[in-house]
């Protein structure tokens, strides 16, 4: 009996000298992730850097459902959806970002911004699981962390010397609709050469990622909307009309905002 009392005892001490606040026990957001990559299994992956905070899904099935809901709780009200597909969604509602994201082998998400001593709160979804069972497909920060309950928060850092305040409320910008190949079946593909300045440029075919420069890929005749984006630069859009066979180079100096 004394034993036991001892131990209750030893218990709340602990509590009262060492408590454990939430902010940490929620899974620190610095850092990109560094198991990130395209194909991963069905995944979400969470993080901040100096552009802000990032939520991205994959997955390496053809196709999952990705939803989910996150809330601020102070002045926000700046995000960015980051090539999104027909029929996703990204919107700004009652203090906070809903989204639905269909998601196969490439990257999608979001990205948004939180004053510093602010908060947000995450509520995800994959498929029909919004429960605890998904939190092992959560990545967070560059320590890869999964979070201990959904929904879970996270905390804005305060950054010496940024900005306590972000744009105001602003529609969100994605990619446009994906253009359909104009093509013929059977013809000879063009092989086009893609080159930026600097090199490493995201290179987006339709509307869909499908590698970095300098890169050759083969492309269907007819028809494409190319964009090369990188972050730190404005991104180049250019429409092309391929003919089979063809062997064009499309190179471009990004420029800096």
């Amino acid at each position: 009996m004394h034993r036991i009392l001892a131990i209750g005892l030893a218990t709340l001490c602990w509590l009262v000298v060492c408590p454990v606040s939430e902010a940490q026990r929620s899974p620190d957001p610095e850092g990109q992730p560094t198991m990130l990559h395209e194909g991963a299994l069905a995944s979400y992956w969470i993080w901040h850097d100096i552009d802000g905070y990032h939520l991205r899904t994959t997955t390496a099935h053809d196709r999952r459902i990705f939803s989910g809901r996150v809330e601020f709780s102070g002045e926000t009200g700046w995000a960015k959806a980051y090539q999104l597909r027909a029929n996703d969604e990204v919107k700004l509602a009652n203090d906070g970002i809903v989204f639905h994201l269909a998601t196969d082998r490439n990257l999608n998400g979001f990205d948004f911004r939180m004053h510093s001593g602010s908060q947000a709160t995450l509520t995800l979804q994959l498929d029909d699981d919004k429960g605890e069972k998904i939190l092992g497909h959560v990545f967070v920060g560059q320590n890869n962390a999964h979070p201990i309950s959904n929904p879970f928060t996270i905390y804005a850092a305060y950054m010496p010397g940024a900005p306590m305040t972000y744009p105001p409320t602003q529609p969100l910008s994605q990619p446009p609709a994906p253009m359909p190949p104009t093509g013929i079946a059977g013809q000879e593909p063009a092989s086009v050469d893609f080159a930026s300045d600097p090199p490493g440029a995201d290179i987006l075919i339709d509307g869909y990622f499908k590698g970095n420069t300098p890169s050759t890929l083969q492309l269907p005749p007819g028809q494409h909307m190319i964009q090369l984006q990188l972050r730190g630069y404005r991104p180049y859009m250019v429409t092309i009309s391929l003919d089979p066979g063809s062997h064009p180079r499309i190179s471009k100096t990004l420029e800096q905002p």
